[in-house]
């Protein structure tokens, strides 16, 4: 629920519009719209919510918001190698799948710094500058660690959807 406020963007399981059977996730621009496979699955949805927030930031600030954080990097060439680096189809090198992937290892693993140490001297100063985006980032990441640090009980009950709340959205 925090990332459907947090961000403004529905999310939805199973996945009845996806056009690859290997997808786990999905963000829909029109409508506005993140599709999971799996009910509860956060790693996903976080790369996910990186998708929505990048297609706000784009009709907000226009579509080269990235380049801001590019250029208050140290290194605005190596950032935008970085995101490159981080696709996970490393054929395609997308920038914009790239940046999907650290904001997922900046909420579930980090590992965000550590991989794109460039960027996120320059995301971070970005967000210097829209505090609401990082307030509702960090406590997404407070929510994850805080469902990471319960026991293994408690993660797998987390998950369960006992209210039928994944079959009527």
């Amino acid at each position: 629920e925090h990332v459907e406020t947090a961000f403004n963007v529905p999310v939805r399981s199973r996945l009845t519009k996806m056009r690859s059977g290997k997808n786990i996730g999905h963000f829909e621009v029109d409508p506005h719209l993140i599709r999971l496979r799996k009910y509860g699955d956060i790693e996903t949805l976080s790369h996910e919510a990186a998708h929505a927030i990048d297609h706000t930031l784009r009709k907000q600030l226009g579509s080269s918001w990235k380049k801001q954080a590019y250029d208050l990097s140290p290194n605005a060439k190596d950032a935008w190698k970085e995101m490159k680096d981080l696709d996970y189809d490393q054929k395609k090198r997308r920038v914009t799948e790239g940046f999907a992937e650290y904001v997922r290892h900046l909420i579930t693993t980090g590992q965000a710094q550590a991989l794109a140490p460039n960027f996120h001297a320059g995301f971070g100063e970005f967000l210097k500058t829209n505090q609401a985006l990082k307030v509702e980032l960090d406590k997404f990441k407070d929510m994850y660690r805080i469902w990471q640090e319960q026991g293994a009980e408690a993660r797998i009950l987390a998950q369960v959807d006992f209210g039928g709340e994944a079959g009527r959205k």
